[in-house]
């Protein structure tokens, strides 16, 4: 366990949710993602900001996802 920062859910401006990520790295140098209140939603990098960048995509495909099947997307915790 590294930190928590934030990654952003969506790109455009007027959809721009902020979630909690917790960044994991292991000895060899990769990092993982998660997201407390995105639970399966998890992603990996060979540095934090590949893992950051693959935590965006993840997120949307998990909520583009959710959307597509009716269901509401998780809600960021305070």
């Amino acid at each position: 366990f590294l930190c928590i920062s934030c990654v952003n859910a969506h790109t455009e401006p007027a959809m721009n949710e902020t979630f909690y990520a917790l960044i994991h790295a292991d000895e060899a140098g990769h990092y993982g993602l998660s997201f407390p209140d995105a639970p399966g939603v998890i992603a990996a990098g060979t540095s934090v900001e590949d893992a950051i960048a693959a935590g965006r995509k993840a997120l949307r495909s998990n909520f583009n996802a959710l959307e597509d099947e009716g269901h509401i997307k998780p809600a960021r915790q305070p």
